[in-house]
This record gives structure tokens, sequence and C-alpha cells, in this order.
């Protein structure tokens, strides 16, 4: 016995004060050897870490380990979409668009941001990073919108970055899958503005929301012009109303489609009426509402050649 504070029992832990060296109240002992304690619990299962950390370093390590489908993209124009805007008819070619966004990527603009400041020490305050830059690039190019004709808003989308650059000047070009731009349109006006050349819509190429519906679905478009459940839902609203009068409907190459009233009246008053069943049925008929959005009613006179 060393001064009656410690002794040693022969097979047992060495005690100090009558308690056993690593035990503790709970009674959880340790086992000794070689002269030094057993590692305990927490020793072997190592440092403790905070699991939201190992969370976002998981997340970050699997977005740098994933492929990037735009690793090569210099930011020029598709073929697919150059041949669709360099066809010749209009039809063909706002067909075209649609597919090649289908298929393939648009770039949207990334405005730069303000100053994140500076820290107590003069030091450049920490930029908040943002953990997925397309998804983030995709959220701030929803709220940025331009006029199409008519003066509905649409969201800005463009097939290059010199075009997207000439509008956006100082915006860093992010492309994205038109597949995955599309339903984000959908959440707002339902319209695309492709290449405008000013903030304003200017020049740019109108898609409506059935355009964009198919481009979210990745499904093939059918257009309005070539629908006939379009040209037959104003047919019998026309027929309903006891109008003499024929729809045709003509793709432009700014996508607004026009779609004549060819009217056989006799008076003012007949005209009126029968363009205000026209616009009644594109309004109050669910498929047609859907399928054709984007477009510009022109009456004439069922003899007029134009």
């Amino acid at each position: 016995m060393i001064d009656g504070h410690a002794h040693a029992e022969v097979g047992g832990p060495l005690r100090a004060n009558g308690e056993a060296l690593g035990q503790t109240s709970a009674g959880n002992s340790q086992d000794v050897g070689a002269g030094r304690l057993a590692p305990t619990k927490a020793e072997k299962l190592g440092p403790a870490r905070a699991p939201g950390l190992a969370h976002a370093n998981a997340g970050k390590l699997e977005r740098l380990l994933r492929p990037n489908p735009f690793s090569g993209d210099l930011g020029e124009m598709s073929a697919d979409m150059e041949e669709a805007l360099a066809a010749p008819d209009p039809g063909s070619s706002i067909k075209g668009i649609v597919a090649a966004l289908t298929d393939g990527r648009v770039l949207v603009p990334a405005l730069p941001h303000e100053h994140p400041g500076r820290t107590e020490d003069g030091g450049i305050a920490e930029h908040v990073s943002e953990p997925d830059p397309t998804a983030g690039a995709v959220a701030e190019a929803a709220t940025l919108s331009v006029r199409i004709p008519g003066g509905r808003f649409a969201m800005p989308v463009f097939s290059c970055a010199e075009r997207l650059v000439a509008c956006y000047p100082g915006a860093r070009p992010i492309p994205v899958l038109g597949r995955d731009i599309a339903p984000r349109a959908l959440m707002a006006s339902g319209v695309l503005a492709l290449d405008p050349r000013e903030r304003s819509g200017e020049g740019c190429i109108a898609l409506g929301r059935s355009a964009v519906a198919s481009v979210a679905a990745g499904q093939e478009w059918v257009a309005p012009w070539d629908d006939p459940r379009v040209l037959d839902g104003f047919e019998e609203a026309l027929a309903g109303g006891g109008h003499s009068a024929h729809v045709d409907l003509t793709p432009t190459r700014s996508g607004i489609i026009r779609l004549y009233v060819r009217i056989e009246a006799t008076t003012e008053a007949e005209a009126y009426n029968a363009v205000t069943t026209v616009v009644s049925a594109a309004e109050n008929n669910p498929y047609l509402r859907a399928h054709l959005d984007v477009v510009e009613i022109v009456p004439m006179s069922a003899n007029s050649h134009g």
C-alpha cells in the first residue's frame, strides 16, 4: 500500500480511492493492458463529425464527380438550331426550333451580382456559394422577362453566346438543357422568347405554351396549324353562333400564329360578332386555350385573297 490511496489486486485493475481507473460512476469499466488504458468507445469511433457537414461534403463531391454534358460547349449555335433558323418556310422553322430545344441546350444569362462587401479588417467578404450553379442560373433566368408582340411576357433564352451578350452585356452564358428550362417557363408565363435582340423583347421568336410543354416532356410537338382539333374547335364555335365564316392558321417567323377569320357578312355588326365568337372560343375552349396562346387574330372578307 502506498499512502493508503492506491493498491493493487492480483488479476484486477489498478484502483484509486477504491474505484477502478477508467470506470465511471455509472459502472462502465475499461480494461488495462500493457501499462495503458484501453481506448474508449469514443476513441474507437474516431473524432466526432457534424452530420450536416458530412452531408454537405458528400453533396459537393457528388456534384464534382457528376458528368458535365457541357464540358466542350463553346457557346456556339448548334447545327440543329442553325438549320431550323435558316429554314425558308416559317412553319418548318418553328417546328425545327422546338425540336432543337427538345434534344439540345439553350443559354441563359447569369447577371453580375453586387459586391459582397468587406470584412472589419478590410478584406473582401465571403461570397455566398451556390451549391448548384446551373440550378441557380435557371432559377435566376426565371426571374427575367421580355415582352413578345401582343404585350405578353416571356422568359428569354438564347441559341448562342454571341446573341446572349448582345442583349445582356456583362452577363455570363450558362448552358441549360431545353427540357430543364421549359418547366420553369411553364411555371411563369408559359412562353419562351428565343434570341431577343433587346431586353424589350424586340426580334425574339416566341414559343407558346404547347411548344414549351412538349419540350419539357421531351415529346414531339404537334404545331397548332397541323392540328385538326384546333381548326375544328373554331369552326364549331362559328357554326354554333350562326356565322358564315372560316378560319386559317398561318405561322410566322416570329413564332406568332396568325388566325385569319374569313367572314361572309353583309354588315359590320355581323363581322364584329363573328370575330367576337372566335375570340371567345380561343379564351374559353380548354383545348384551344392550351394549344393556341401566341396568336394574332386577323379578320378578313371571305372574298379577299390576302
